[in-house]
Formats: C-alpha cells, structure tokens, sequence
C-alpha cells in the first residue's frame, strides 16, 4: 500500500509501530527497493513501563480475569505471560531509520525526546508528530517538529 500511495502521487507511510531494529531494516530496505521515491516511516512513542513487582503482580490479575471472564462464555483466551512480551521502544528504532537514510518519520502516542528529535533533525529528517489536543500541540509545536497532524 504504501508503494501504490506513493506511486499514485501521495506521501506513503510505513507503519513500524514498535516492530523490533532488525525487522524495521528489512521493511525499510524492502520498500526502498521497489520504490524510488522518499516515504514515512510511522513509529510508535511508547512509554514503555519498567518490570516491576507491582506490574507483574497487576499483570497477573488482569491475566487471570480474562482468563476466567472468557471460560464464563465458553471461550478459549490464552495471555501470554510477562516475561514473553517484548515491546520495542522508538529510540531502538532511530538508528535504522538514519542508517537507511529515511527523510521522514511520523509518530503517534506522545513526542520523541531531545535527542532523538536532535538527531533526526540533525540528518534532515522532516518530524511529522499527532495530537489529540491543544496541549500536545503547542508541546510539539515547541519541540521543534516540522508538521502536526491533528486527530480527533
């Protein structure tokens, strides 16, 4: 889809959400090669919580919820545990974004930080940043990203 956007004329985007380094290399490089003309890239700003015991132990009870709350209607739900879950944070995903030369990134779910604002700019990365409210727009606005996209 985003080969066909960019083809028709549009800014294609490709979605990386917090898809690990390695796999966001393969879809940039993949793309990159079909396409001879720039698109986004579209990360996700996640923050992503420290493993604690008071997570692990919420975790644990929202497991078993679900768990229990789908057998009470004959459905079969298997949560994987914790330890299983690896979300990737956005700072992991910067490097290859530069290393394959990506002119521009969008982001969702919050604002990069300093340095990696500073280092996209740094390599003349335009900044696409969305908000949901006046406040996360004045806050991207003030950061220094180049385009705001407003969603509702």
């Amino acid at each position: 889809m985003v080969i066909a956007a960019s083809r028709a004329g549009a800014l294609g985007s490709l979605s990386l959400g917090d898809l690990p380094p390695e796999r966001c290399s393969e879809l940039i490089r993949l793309t990159a090669e079909n396409l001879k003309r720039p698109f986004a890239v579209n990360i996700f700003v996640n923050n992503i919580p420290k493993v604690s015991f008071d997570l692990r132990k919420q975790y644990s009870e929202t497991k078993t919820f679900v768990e229990q709350l789908a057998a009470q209607h004959d459905l079969k739900v298997t949560l994987p545990e914790l330890d299983s879950i690896h979300l990737t944070d956005y700072r992991e995903q910067i490097d290859v974004i530069i290393t394959h030369r990506c002119k521009v990134v969008s982001f969702t779910f919050g604002n990069l930080d300093t340095e990696s604002i500073k280092r996209l700019k740094d390599n003349d990365v335009t900044l696409i940043g969305t908000c949901t409210s006046v406040a996360e727009a004045i806050a991207l606005e003030e950061s220094g990203i180049d385009i705001i996209c407003v969603q509702v």
